[in-house]
């Protein structure tokens, strides 16, 4: 672009700034202000901490289903000190996601 069209660009953004928006970027109908609400920062910092917590709680989940499967080995199911530890193959059918096959692991207790 040349020095012209960026000025142009310039004019356009000070008289409509909406103007240069995409058809794909659709304003928020409805917004309301809540920075006088002194709870808002709270129940954000808790949800950003449950959030990460989340996170690194899954990647153990991961680790200690890993460890069962392998336990496991070629067997379904195992008994265990307290229960019954089972192992099937789960498919979620296609209907907005593609299909999904995957291992879940029970625990029934006596």
């Amino acid at each position: 672009m040349d020095a012209d069209s960026y000025r142009n660009l310039e004019d356009i953004e000070l008289r409509n700034p909406g103007a240069l928006l995409s058809p794909m970027e659709v304003p928020m109908a409805k917004q309301i202000d809540l920075r006088g609400d002194n709870e808002i920062p709270v129940l954000l910092s808790r949800r950003a901490e449950l959030y990460g917590r989340r996170a690194a709680d899954k990647d153990e989940i991961d680790w200690i289903n890993d460890q069962l499967t392998q336990k496991l080995g070629d067997a379904d199911s195992a008994r265990v000190a307290g229960g019954t530890l089972t192992r099937k193959r789960v498919k979620q059918r296609a209907h907005w996601r593609a299909e999904v096959t995957y291992l879940q692991l029970k625990f029934k207790p006596l």
